[in-house]
């Protein structure tokens, strides 16, 4: 529809065009991308919009009619528009599918690397939402972090969360020791809740290194190696000597 009023004529449709394209700006300012969801809740005329320009040059490209333009078509890529984002999604949507199966299957979300594939790329959602939440531009969007938080997914690596524990008592330990002389801590002993029941389980990691002679994710030979250098005593006898692992695979 076109209006005429003192001379010239006003487009209203190319009004209406780049009233959104400024809107799509003030997106990428905010997120660092124009990757606007369908179902985009602060502006769901936006996320339409974006679809239909996604459309139009989906028409243009099979010489069929578009109102996608070349200077329209310039003016997205100078702002970093993804014409193919419905292929990303769909490829992304794939991946969470996988991650789905895989969990049913091996019970984490952490990805073995027999599958580098989808390691690789759930390694990529948990940079990318650290990208996020401090501030920083990346592909993510408050939409996918959804779907992954539906599914129940953890931002952190399950070993990366179990050693931040492990470290957190051992430290707790040395405190431990600093003030009693040893590690042997009793249950009755409440300063530090939960630090008797983790010495505790290192006795019994221990006792299970010894029957298989293999270390594992959870008692590494680090970690024994670390305790060791402590003083603390996996096997506590009445003359209150430690026993260390013999023929135990390095």
């Amino acid at each position: 529809i076109q209006l005429s009023d003192a001379g010239f004529e006003f487009d209203l449709s190319k009004m209406k065009w780049e009233f959104r394209y400024d809107q799509l700006k003030e997106f990428k300012k905010s997120y660092g991308h124009t990757m606007v969801p369908i179902e985009y809740e602060e502006n769901p005329d936006l996320g339409m919009w974006v679809k239909t320009q996604r459309r139009q040059y989906v028409l243009l490209k099979q010489r069929r009619r578009s109102s996608l333009t070349k200077e329209r078509i310039q003016l997205l890529e100078n702002i970093g528009f993804v014409f193919i984002a419905e292929k990303d999604d769909r490829v992304w949507n794939e991946r969470v599918d996988e991650l789905v199966a895989y969990k049913a299957k091996h019970g984490t979300f952490d990805v073995s690397p027999s599958n580098q594939k989808l390691q690789k790329w759930v390694h990529t959602q948990r940079w990318q939402y650290k990208q996020y939440t401090s501030g920083t531009k990346t592909p993510m969007t408050r939409e996918r972090m959804r779907t992954l938080q539906r599914i129940g997914f953890n931002w952190t690596s399950e070993i990366t969360m179990r050693n931040k524990t492990w470290d957190e008592r051992f430290e707790q330990l040395v405190e431990y020791k600093k003030l009693h002389g040893d590690c042997n801590v009793v249950y009755s002993y409440k300063e530090i809740p939960g630090l008797a029941t983790w010495v505790a389980s290192q006795r019994s990691f221990f006792r299970k290194l010894q029957k298989s002679g293999e270390y594992t994710r959870t008692f590494t030979k680090e970690r024994m190696k670390a305790l060791e250098k402590l003083g603390f005593q996996f096997v506590v006898t009445s003359g209150n000597r430690s026993k260390v692992p013999k023929s135990v695979k390095a």
